[in-house]
């Protein structure tokens, strides 16, 4: 059984990953890791660094964010491209429901293709764990005196409690998930790195955050073929005895009925009121100026 480490520094192939031992651990330690990051990360952002008493920060801080995204944007990728295929393979070979409810899909066996194993198995380990050091890029923000809307620091929050809820309960959609999460960071994370630096990436934006909704949409969209499955032909009972459909409910049903997601998403664009202009000055300003042509 070759563990993440094991991985990591070189002592076996990614092929020969086995996630036994860090789920074994992840249950182990319960809900103690995510609580306390995100805690931690609730006083950083909002009590700590503010008080940091510098009024710029120093110029050497943006390109530490540049860097960061930039690390960020080709571990996605690294993510996606092991991902894609993966999800792509299962939902030709199996079927949709195969890929929403069969418990095989993460803990089979290496003969079954479950994603515990091998590279797969590798890139969705270091998803769940990556949500932890992805908290960095809003200290970043809040080094730089940049404002900090509740729907960024919020959105963290809650991928990184389902990242670890999906994890430890082993629900099959936590790998397509994973997936569509790599793949709309690998194109964030970029655009971050660069925008830094020049304005010609700006055409990116509206395509940022059409992907952003599109991934939530599809997050919402496979929990309810979940239930759907569930209530008809019969799907993983890791839905229904970890309490995921009420976990889920709670995460999409805050986002969205919350005003920062609202006028986020729907707010009408401001128009700027046209002044009207003093007619005394405006009228003196035109006789200056036929004074001076007739001179």
């Amino acid at each position: 059984m070759d563990s993440i480490l094991d991985v990591i520094t070189g002592k076996a192939p990614m092929e020969a990953f086995d996630c036994k031992h860090l789920l074994a651990w992840v249950r182990a330690n319960e809900w103690h890791a995510p609580v306390i990051a995100c805690v931690s990360y609730v006083l950083l952002i909002f009590v700590i660094i503010p008080a940091i008493r510098w009024k710029v920060a120093p110029g050497y801080v943006k390109h530490l964010f540049a860097l960061w995204n930039l690390i960020l944007s080709i571990f996605s990728t690294f993510g996606f491209a092991i991902g894609a295929p993966y999800v792509y393979r299962q939902l030709s070979t199996h079927g949709l429901q195969h890929l929403v409810c069969s418990d095989k899909l993460m803990l089979g066996t290496k003969d079954d293709d479950a994603a515990c194993y091998g590279t797969i198995g590798f890139a969705m380990s270091l998803f769940m764990l990556s949500k932890f050091p992805e908290l960095g890029d809003t200290f970043f923000l809040a080094g730089m005196k940049k404002p900090l809307s509740f729907l960024h620091w919020y959105h963290h929050i809650t991928v990184l409690l389902y990242s670890w809820f999906a994890y430890t309960n082993a629900t099959p959609t936590a790998v397509t998930f994973g997936t569509i999460n790599f793949g709309v960071h690998s194109v964030m994370y970029f655009y971050f790195c660069f925008a830094n630096y020049t304005r010609k990436l700006g055409f990116m934006r509206k395509p940022i955050t059409t992907i952003q909704l599109l991934q939530m949409a599809i997050g919402v969209s496979l929990t309810l073929l979940a239930y759907y499955f569930q209530q008809t032909t019969g799907c993983s009972a890791t839905y229904t005895d970890s309490g995921f459909y009420l976990f889920c409910s709670c995460i999409y049903g805050s986002l969205c009925s919350s005003r920062s997601c609202t006028s986020t998403t729907t707010s009408p664009r401001r128009t700027r009121r046209k002044l009207p202009m003093p007619r005394r000055p405006l009228r003196k300003t035109r006789e200056k100026l036929v004074h001076d042509a007739c001179e």
